[in-house]
């Protein structure tokens, strides 16, 4: 299934094929910064953000655990480092009912998202106002959401702030 996220005031829309919104993600300042991921019909789902240990993902009654992100290393393990910038995070993975979910940043900003190993989706153009998420049709509508969140936080994980 193919759908667009566009962006709205305070968060993005979620459409699908035939242009019926099947999820919408906001952003929230409270209790941490993060998104938080509803279905079509405006039920929240998750909250996924940042803290101090790194990315967490809440679903909605299961309580909340830590994502691991991957960065690019070298044959010893080590975290290679870049001398204008942080490096670009890899993947993240984690689980969810359907399985072990994992989403993967190349170096062109395409993310491709895993399921238990196998291929199921892409998500291209995510610096640009309309973004573009294709998931086997397989996947639930409101799996979506959760994709483009996580790797929204992804992308922008080597950002550097300047004050």
């Amino acid at each position: 299934m193919r759908y667009t996220v566009k962006y709205t005031l305070g968060g993005y829309l979620i459409c699908d094929s035939a242009g019926r919104i099947s999820g919408r993600v906001h952003r929230t300042a409270f209790p941490e910064s993060s998104f938080d991921v509803s279905d079509g019909n405006g039920s929240r789902i998750w909250r996924i953000g940042r803290n101090r240990e790194g990315i967490f993902l809440e679903q909605q009654g299961e309580g909340q655990f830590q994502c691991g992100i991957s960065y690019p290393s070298d044959a010893y393990g080590a975290v290679r480092q870049a001398y204008t910038r942080p490096p670009m995070a890899e993947r993240i993975s984690f689980s969810v009912r359907l399985g072990k979910m994992e989403i993967r940043q190349q170096r062109n900003r395409i993310f491709t998202v895993w399921l238990d190993r196998k291929k199921i989706g892409e998500m291209s153009h995510m610096q640009s106002p309309i973004k573009e998420v294709l998931l086997a049709d397989r996947v639930p509508p409101e799996y979506c959401g959760l994709c483009f969140a996580v790797g929204f936080l992804l992308l922008h994980d080597d950002d550097i702030e300047i004050v």
